[in-house]
């Protein structure tokens, strides 16, 4: 439950020890390299790397193309069958090596690709354009209504063509073939795709095509040829769902590949991040201060003791170091949040553990329902025990499993069940004790911004900064309870009795932080005028305060709704078995909005008092990410041996 210690390396070894540290590192992952490309002298230079980036790009589009018409079809046929859905993958990253030496990848692109033909073929002396060859493949029904489109039929200058053969081919779906004639002209013949007319208008005016009948062209059996061609076409496509079956028991290993192949990348990626000289390699980076030892192991073993390292641990105020948080699962499902704003910077505190409790309360306070909780407990915890997730949609899940419980918990004291269908005995009653709800949510607020300020003066502590905890926390707390307790007299006299003490520690704060806050200025009157304005910011807590008020108000909002929609099915219980069924679709329609909506509202409300509220007391952010030495995963899982 904290930021992650690093350590900075300078590594030096034998360039021919350098591919396979490389690989090495990357089933170790915790690493991250520095760019120091741009540091060359002349002893250690920057080299381009000799690998075939261009190639490598090649075949992960080809993979994912192949992938996708794969998943078209099984698209399809689940509807036709009813198949089950396919689990994401779950492998170590050891196994997705070895799996991957023995995949004959060549075989299985080179099967995929005689499904289809070249992007270029003749009719008689006819050269053409099919879009259905290009990176966006054009399915079988697309092809169909094409087949059906009227030609545009006419002759362009031969000067002209090679801009106007550019023009159409950036039109999406659009068909074209064309010859040469002796009087220095194009026969042009258009199919155009699916509104795609009003674009090739333009088109053809701005080149001045002349448009001609395919008798006067003498190009009549041409145009049969063509609409042979495309009927033998369609043909041929209603019969690749089945041969691509073939393709489609090798998915798994297709993805396995594209996989390999993203991390093969990135280590060549990274190797231009290094400077090289005639013999030898440098390599910056980061590591994990407790894997410190792992790691000089880990060179030992590569390089036979050929090497060179110093490894210092990174001091706490660096700008530089990446940041890694680590967090338990409880935790851990919440960093989603704080990733959503900012990572703390590498001298502050993971900001998670910290605001968990407090968001998971917020959100119960305003969805707040034990049948919406129980909803959202039941559907997230199958989802986990049955389902097969990418890591990040599995901590979604989980984040979603945990705010279940103050849901339910809170539902309870609000006596609240399905907007109030089932009868529970709470502690109060939202659409009646509301002024009760709003009172708590505004004393759970402030006790939330004093928690805030109390972070604050801890990380004075931390960065041995023991005058600031006085002049920027312990002054507000005074200003803010001496506020307190007289603004609380204008609705009871619970604090009547301390009025003079009020009265003294709130003069006794203003004062402080007129002093204080404004010591960065450089004369006393602008030391003066920025302490003043340090006092005004006593009206924002005035706003801050307020927006706990949400708490209240949109708990009695989705409660209301709930009351609502049961309203409205008890009234059509009343006709008859009609009545039944329509109260029963309102009830299930009605609440799945209302739990939608409430919910979302929930989501975003508890994330903003989050992050204006109480991270504007003490987190500042903008930490890097740490980048593990691995490609993002896309279509499976890649865990950690212990993980399994």
């Amino acid at each position: 439950m904290a930021i992650v210690k690093m350590s900075e390396f300078q590594l030096i070894l034998l360039n021919e020890h350098v591919e396979p540290l490389l690989e090495r590192l990357q089933h170790y992952k915790n690493i991250s390299f520095k760019d120091i490309s741009s540091e060359g002298t002349s002893f250690f230079k920057n080299e381009r790397s000799a690998y075939d980036f261009e190639r490598n790009r090649f075949m992960r589009e080809h993979l994912k193309d192949i992938l996708n018409a794969i998943k078209k079809i099984e698209k399809s046929q689940k509807v036709k069958k009813k198949r089950k859905k396919q689990p994401v993958l779950s492998i170590t990253f050891d196994e997705l090596i070895q799996r991957c030496q023995h995949i004959d990848i060549e075989m299985l692109l080179d099967t995929y690709d005689k499904y289809y033909d070249a992007s270029k073929k003749t009719i008689a002396d006819f050269e053409y354009y099919r879009p259905w060859n290009e990176n966006v493949r054009m399915s079988s029904e697309e092809i169909i209504q094409l087949s059906k489109e009227k030609p545009i039929i006419g002759t362009v200058d031969k000067k002209d063509y090679e801009g106007f053969a550019k023009d159409l081919e950036k039109i999406g779906n659009t068909f074209y073939m064309t010859k040469t004639l002796a009087n220095h002209l194009n026969v042009v013949v258009i199919l155009p795709g699916i509104d795609k007319r009003a674009q090739i208008d333009i088109i053809l005016d701005k080149y001045h095509f002349e448009k001609r009948s395919s008798k006067s062209l003498q190009i009549t059996d041409d145009m049969k040829e063509l609409q042979y061609q495309l009927t033998q076409l369609i043909e041929k496509r209603k019969t690749i769902e089945d041969r691509l079956g073939s393709i489609g028991n090798y998915r798994e290993e297709l993805q396995l590949y594209y996989e390999y192949l993203n991390n093969e990348m990135l280590r060549y990626e990274t190797v231009e991040k290094f400077l090289v000289s005639e013999t030898t390699t440098r390599i910056d980076g980061w590591i994990f201060t407790s894997d410190t030892e792992t790691f000089v192991q880990l060179l030992k073993q590569v390089t036979d003791d050929h090497y060179v390292v110093d490894i210092i641990e990174t001091p706490i105020d660096s700008e530089d170091v990446p940041i890694k948080l680590k967090n338990n699962k409880l935790f851990g499902a919440f960093e989603g949040i704080t990733n959503m704003y900012s990572l703390p910077r590498y001298n502050e505190l993971d900001p998670t553990p910290l605001f968990t409790p407090f968001y998971a309360i917020f959100f119960g306070m305003m969805l707040g329902d034990i049948g919406y909780g129980l909803l959202m407990g039941l559907a997230t915890l199958l989802a986990l025990k049955f389902g097969s997730f990418k890591e990040s949609t599995a901590n979604f899940i989980r984040f979603l499993m945990c705010l279940s419980v103050p849901t339910i918990l809170i539902g309870w004291a609000y006596g609240s069940f399905f907007g109030g269908l089932i009868r529970v005995k709470g502690l109060l009653d939202i659409n009646k004790d509301f002024m009760t709800v709003l009172i708590f949510s505004i004393c759970f607020g402030i006790g939330h911004l004093f928690i805030g300020l109390a972070i604050k003066g801890y990380l004075f502590i931390k960065w041995k900064q023991p005058w600031y905890v006085l002049f920027d926390v312990i002054f507000w707390y005074l200003a803010l309870g001496g506020a307190i307790i007289l603004v609380s007299q204008m609705f009871t006299p619970l604090l009547e009795p301390y009025t003079q003490v009020g009265t003294i520690i709130l003069i006794a704060g203003m004062v402080g932080i007129v002093l204080t806050n404004g010591r960065d200025a450089k004369t006393p009157f602008g030391k003066l005028a920025s302490g003043l304005y340090s006092l005004y910011g006593m009206t924002g807590y005035i706003g801050d305060v307020l927006s706990y008020s949400r708490l209240m108000a949109l708990g009695l909002a989705g409660a209301s709704i709930g009351f609502a929609f049961n309203l409205i099915v008890e009234m059509l219980s009343g006709f008859g078995v009609i009545g039944v069924i329509a109260g029963a679709i309102v009830f299930v329609g009605g609440h799945t909005f209302n739990l939608g909506i409430s919910g979302l509202s929930s989501y975003v409300h508890s994330a903003r008092l989050t992050y204006v509220e109480f991270f504007g007391k003490f987190y500042v952010g903008g930490g890097k990410r740490f980048h593990e030495f691995r490609s993002p995963n896309t279509y499976i899982n890649i865990i950690q041996e212990e993980d399994k």
